[in-house]
Formats: structure tokens, C-alpha cells, sequence
């Protein structure tokens, strides 16, 4: 009972306690619990064994048998009758019979051989000495787990973008909230003064009902933003592989990461990025292919054991060592040599050679693909940030557009209507620059992805 108390103790330490993670420390978590990369790493464990069991067809091969029978009926052989003419010439030598007395054509004996039990007891032992199938298939084994483990580096890499886009989203929707908070504090405090002049006569009515109404929809565009928040975590929390339910805060702010951002400039290489790596091995694939179908012309040699014993009863007493057991061994080489196909294994060659020429030409037009997604990231990232400083700018001229005008307001020398629209271009130019900011984030880590980084 003491154990059970001790355990629920420490719950709200592992089980209960609030996930708190960084972007670095969100992709990580990715890695290691995101469903789809799980799978990937049981397809390389897949294709682990796949390597092993290919290699073990060219290992000894042993196996042993053991085979009882009972007859419940002994066959029965139906011979010639060879022995009724052997004994009418024995008696016809001796005179004992004269030759009138011949029988007439011989018929048949039914005979049954063998015994009601027997047992068959043995071993084989068989081992591949040349097979120029076997040898590149063990090659190509090794080939295609690469092929996987490289197709895991891709998956991991876009599970880290696709990450971090979402991690900037729940971050970019929370600054949102908190603009429409900021923007309700600031209204509801004008509204206070508004209506303590409208109660002095000093403004009009119209003036506090038009700032009453802008509160009203600000509320209403915060409420959906706080519904946006939690749509975007749920979000965050599905590629990382995390419950729905469970509990998550970002450790990270914007201003953090765009420091980091400012960073982003690397370097280009082909060599770098997964995509190539995976179809260098695909040509690799299809060279050992092309090689396959050539060794088809050559010959195949195995060698093979078998040792058995053999017991004949009447009874089962197979048991008794002192009842004989026959034994019956043999070993021997196999030599299988292709002679003629009707042009079959020509034509696969050929087959494979064309197969060889288009992954040669899609790689290709792979790599030429590959550098303009790499040119045309890194295009779109100078373009996201240099849209940034534009709204940046746009949004201090707006701010302060925004301040003049509820002094102005205050004082009554602007109208309520003057102020929800500056109100609703603040708003919208705050809106513009978070976007801006989303997408300046979103283009670095593609940049860096296209990049190989």
C-alpha cells in the first residue's frame, strides 16, 4: 500500500507534469514519439532482417526427419507364378511325375511385403557453394536498406519543418490573442472616460454606443483567436506525436526564434540533401539488377548430406536397442548449368540496361529539379523578409497613427467613427506583420530544408 501512496506521489512529477518544450526540443520530441517516423524506423528494422535472412541462404542449411507408419493393411504385390514351373521340372527330373501331368499357363501370386511398423529416422545438411544470383542479391539487399534508412532521413527531415511550421503557428496565434487582448484594454479604458464625459453631456451618445460596438467585435475576434490557439496546439501536438489531451506549453518566444532566423544562410551542395543520396542508390539498385539478369548465364553449384536409419517391425518396439536400425547415407555436388532460353534472359538484360538509362536521365533532371527548389527557396525567403520590414514599418506608422488618434479622440477633436476605422487598420496591420512574420519563419526552415540544413 506504502509502494501504491509512493507512486502516486511522484505521477504529477513524470505523468501529470506539463510538457514545456523549445522548437529544438519539440523536434526531438518528434523524432522519437511522431507515429510516421516510428513506422519508418520499423521499416529499416524490416529491412534489417530482410539483409539477414538473404544471407543465411548461402549458410549450411540442416534439417532432420522423423517418419513412423502403420499399416493398418500391408500392401500386397501381385507377382508372376514363377514358382510352379520350377517345381514341375525339379519332379519331372526326378520321375515322379510324367509330362502328361503339366500344369497349364502359371497366373499370379499375391504377396505382401514389409512389416506393419516402420520408423525412418534422419538428417540433410545442404550448402550453396557459387550462385552469382545469391551474391547480388546480397548486395542489393544491403542497397535497399540504405534505400530505407535514406527514405527515413527524409521523412525526419520534413516531420522537423512540418514541427516547426506548426510550433510558429501556436506562436504566431497566441501574439494574435494577445494584440485583441491589448486592443479590448485599451478601448474599455477610452470607453471609461468616454462614458464618464457622455454622463457630463460632454459627448455625444452615438460616440460611446460606436466604441461599445468596436469592444463587441474586437471580443468576438478574441474569443475565435483563442479557439485558434487551441486548434493550433492540438495541431503542434499531432505531429509530435503527443495525446490530444495532453498538456503543452512553447518555452520559445518570436523574438527568440527571429534572432535565430537571422542566422539562416547556408550552403548549397547536392550531396547534402537526402533526395540525392536516394537516387544515387536507386541508379545503385538498378546497376545491381542489370548485374542480376547477366549472371543468370552462369552456372549454380550446391553441395548436399543426408544421413538416415531405418527400422522394420512387426511390433513397435523401435526402442529396443538390441533390433536393428538400417542405415543410409549419401552426399553430393549439384551442378545446374543454363543452356538455352529462347532468348529470355536477352531480352531481360536489355530490359535492365533501359531501366539503368532512365534512372540515369531522371537523375538528371533531379538534380536540375533540386537546384531551382533550392534557388526558388532561397528567393522566397529574401522575399518574406524583406516583406517583414515593410509591415514592420507599416506597423509603427499605423501604431502611431493609432495613438494620435485616441488622444485626439479623448479630447474630441477626432469622431468615434475616425477611431474604429483607425482602430481596424491597426488591427489589420498587426495582423499583416504577424502573418509576415509566419511566413519569413516558415520560408527559412524551407530554405534550410531545400538547403539540406
Amino acid at each position: 500500500m506504502r509502494v501504491f501512496i509512493t507512486i502516486l506521489f511522484f505521477l504529477p512529477l513524470s505523468i501529470l507534469a506539463q510538457e514545456s518544450l523549445s522548437l529544438e526540443q519539440a523536434k526531438q520530441y518528434a523524432l522519437e514519439h511522431n507515429r510516421t517516423l516510428q513506422m519508418s524506423q520499423l521499416n529499416i528494422d524490416k529491412a534489417k532482417q530482410i539483409v539477414r535472412e538473404t544471407i543465411a541462404i548461402g549458410l549450411p542449411q540442416v534439417n532432420a526427419s522423423v517418419e513412423y507408419n502403420n499399416f493398418l493393411d500391408i500392401p500386397v504385390s501381385v507377382l508372376p507364378d514363377f514358382i510352379s514351373p520350377s517345381v514341375f521340372g525339379v519332379l519331372l527330373q526326378t520321375g515322379l511325375i510324367d509330362p502328361s501331368q503339366a500344369p497349364g499357363e502359371p497366373g499370379f501370386i499375391e504377396a505382401s511385403f514389409g512389416t506393419s511398423n516402420t520408423m525412418n529416422a534422419g538428417v540433410s545438411v545442404s550448402q550453396l557453394i557459387f550462385d552469382g544470383s545469391y551474391l547480388v542479391g546480397l548486395q542489393s539487399t544491403k542497397v535497399f536498406l540504405g534505400i530505407t534508412e535514406i527514405q527515413s532521413q527524409i521523412e525526419s527531415a520534413d516531420v522537423s519543418k512540418v514541427v516547426a511550421e506548426s510550433y510558429y503557428t501556436v506562436l504566431i496565434a497566441q501574439e494574435n490573442t494577445k494584440t485583441l487582448e491589448d486592443s479590448k484594454t485599451t478601448l474599455e479604458s477610452t470607453l471609461e472616460e468616454i462614458t464618464a464625459l457622455y454622463q457630463e453631456g460632454l459627448v455625444k451618445e452615438n460616440d460611446v454606443d460606436q466604441l461599445q460596438l468596436t469592444i463587441t467585435r474586437i471580443n468576438s475576434s478574441l474569443a475565435n483567436a483563442k479557439r485558434q490557439v487551441e486548434l493550433a496546439k492540438k495541431l503542434l501536438k499531432l505531429q509530435l506525436g503527443m495525446r490530444i489531451d495532453a498538456e503543452l506549453s512553447l518555452s520559445d518566444n518570436l523574438d527568440t526564434l527571429m534572432n535565430n532566423n537571422e542566422e539562416t544562410d547556408p550552403t548549397f551542395s547536392l550531396d547534402k540533401l537526402p533526395e540525392y543520396k536516394l537516387i544515387n542508390n536507386n541508379i545503385r539498385a538498378n546497376e545491381l539488377l542489370l548485374k542480376n539478369q547477366k549472371v543468370q548465364y552462369l552456372p549454380s553449384i550446391a553441395g548436399f548430406f543426408s544421413h538416415a536409419q531405418s527400422a522394420q517391425r512387426n511390433e513397435f518396439n523401435f526402442l529396443d536397442n538390441e533390433k536393428p536400425w538400417f542405415p543410409n547415407t549419401l552426399w553430393g555436388i549439384k551442378l545446374q548449368l543454363p543452356i538455352f532460353s529462347s532468348g529470355m534472359k536477352h531480352a531481360r538484360v536489355k530490359k535492365a540496361k533501359i531501366d539503368l538509362e532512365m534512372a540515369l536521365i531522371s537523375k538528371e533532371q533531379a538534380e536540375e529539379g533540386l537546384t531551382v527548389a533550392a534557388h526558388k527557396a532561397q528567393s522566397d525567403y529574401v522575399f518574406a523578409k524583406d516583406n517583414l520590414a515593410i509591415q514592420k514599418q507599416a506597423l509603427a506608422l499605423s501604431e502611431k497613427i493609432r495613438t494620435k488618434t485616441l488622444a485626439k479622440y479623448k479630447e474630441g477633436l477626432a469622431s468615434s467613427f475616425e477611431l474604429n476605422q483607425i482602430e481596424s487598420q491597426y488591427l489589420e496591420s498587426q495582423g499583416a506583420y504577424l502573418l509576415s512574420t509566419l511566413n519569413l519563419l516558415k520560408a527559412s526552415e524551407a530554405y534550410k530544408r531545400a538547403y539540406g540544413n
